[in-house]
């Protein structure tokens, strides 16, 4: 008998519990739609977002923009660097083709001293002032180098 009334208690607090959470639910919505439509205000939010929206629009098109800037400076600078690595590329081939004729030069230097002294061995280092015929010849010195000759064949 005992569980029967606290049975009947439960159904009751919990029948009392619904009504109460629906006539809360009940007021809320009354209150909302009770309200009258504020007409100015719902313009003025609307006038916000059109100007938000404008101003989205704007910073789009100011993103987009800068993002051409960008890509065209980046492809101007890819095709300077690849113009300059060609000068570069460029550049060492001719170093390595004016190094090799330089030594060929020294070979034939070497060579005509030779033929001109008759045979004698002479080294072209061996005065000590110059260590190749290329320090001679880019100071200036063909003076020296005739002499030098002159002195192998002696």
């Amino acid at each position: 008998m005992e569980s029967m009334v606290k049975k009947g208690k439960s159904m009751e607090e919990k029948a009392a519990r619904e009504k109460s959470t629906r006539t809360a639910k009940v007021k809320c919505h009354e209150a909302d739609c009770s309200e009258p439509p504020n007409e100015d205000r719902d313009s003025a939010i609307l006038h916000e977002l059109r100007g938000l929206r404008k101003e989205h629009a704007e910073a789009v098109g100011d993103n987009k923009r800068a993002l051409a800037r960008l890509e065209t400076r980046i492809k101007d600078l890819m095709d300077r660097t690849a113009s300059l690595e060609q000068k570069v590329a460029h550049m060492e081939e001719r170093v390595g083709n004016t190094e090799d004729k330089i030594t060929r030069m020294e070979r034939t230097a070497i060579f005509l001293l030779r033929d001109n002294t008759g045979g004698v061995d002479c080294d072209i280092s061996a005065s000590g002032n110059y260590q190749t015929f290329r320090e001679m010849q880019q100071l200036g010195v063909e003076d020296e180098a005739q002499q030098y000759t002159n002195s192998c064949h002696s």
